[in-house]
């Protein structure tokens, strides 16, 4: 996961060389690389709880944000490999009580 993210962060950072790069582009890739280290940094710390085979941390949420969260993640190296993702979710609102971390490992 967190060599992904130095990927990510390597193909952002240069986008970030592009002439006509403005202001708010860049301050959305920062913001982009920002929140996609701390959720890596979690994973890590997850798998490590998990390993030690601490309580899973529980949360209620919609699965259907964590598929929407799992598809995004792979969105980039899906469209490269000439696959498009096409999420067809229960239009029902649910909530479920699971580890997010655990679920998307």
């Amino acid at each position: 996961m967190l060599i992904y993210q130095a990927f990510r962060a390597t193909k952002k950072g240069r986008r970030l060389e592009s002439p006509e790069l403005d202001v708010a582009s860049a301050q959305r890739v920062t913001d982009q690389i920002t929140r996609e280290t701390l959720r890596a940094a979690d994973v890590v710390r997850r798998l490590r709880s998990f390993l030690r085979k601490d309580v899973p941390n529980k949360e209620l949420c919609d699965p259907r944000n964590v598929v929407r969260e799992a598809a995004r993640l792979i969105g980039d190296e899906a469209r490269r490999a000439g696959v498009a993702l096409h999420l067809d979710l229960d239009p029902r609102d649910v909530e479920v009580e699971i580890d997010v971390i655990q679920i998307e490992l």
